[in-house]
């Protein structure tokens, strides 16, 4: 069965970079509320959805599932889907009262603190004058990314040349020199 949609080819043209013939298809088929604008800066934010998956599987250790029963899965997927929307929200609360973007900050930063404050507490003042979540907030909007003003946003996918493979060492290590030398000088 076909799937109805639109395909959408875009140049970009970056200084300092060569230009990227982008095609898209998209499913979105209202040209006037889904301007091909909008489609490219949201597929320029496809980087922060592949770090939104990397949080899910290790900082929330789902990348295995150890159950037995798909109900088990469907549990714990939904549970560990509610605990990563959790922390978002928080996040988005705690970047918005730090006058910050929530993508500066540091979701493993954030989900540390936030066990923190579950397991331990918060300290007996802020329960005092009833501002837990005030305080929960700015615990979380301290957790910053680092400013990195010189790294490159776009690296290239490529890997260096394989290390080559050498034969095991039988022996001795001076002997094996020895041995080496020896077929040098032959």
């Amino acid at each position: 069965m076909p799937i109805v949609g639109r395909l959408l080819y875009v140049r970009l043209k970056g200084e300092g970079f060569r230009p990227i013939d982008l095609y898209l298809y998209t499913s979105l088929l209202d040209v006037e509320s889904y301007p091909i604008s909008e489609l490219c800066a949201l597929y320029g934010l496809r980087w922060e959805v592949e770090i939104d998956y990397r949080h899910v599987k290790s900082c929330l250790e789902m990348s295995d599932f150890n159950v037995q029963s798909a109900a088990m899965f469907r549990l714990e997927l939904a549970v560990g889907l509610l605990t990563y929307n959790l922390i978002c929200a928080l996040m988005v609360k705690a970047a918005d009262q730090a006058g910050l973007s929530p993508m500066r900050l540091s979701f493993s930063r954030c989900l540390r603190r936030f066990r923190e404050a579950l397991t331990q507490g918060v300290p007996a003042w802020v329960y005092a004058q009833g501002t837990a979540l005030s305080y929960l907030l700015g615990q979380l909007g301290s957790c910053k990314l680092p400013w990195q003003p010189d790294k490159v946003k776009h690296e290239p996918r490529k890997v260096r040349h394989k290390p080559e493979s050498f034969p095991a060492l039988k022996g001795d290590r001076e002997t094996a020199r020895r041995h080496l030398l020896v077929e040098m000088m032959q």
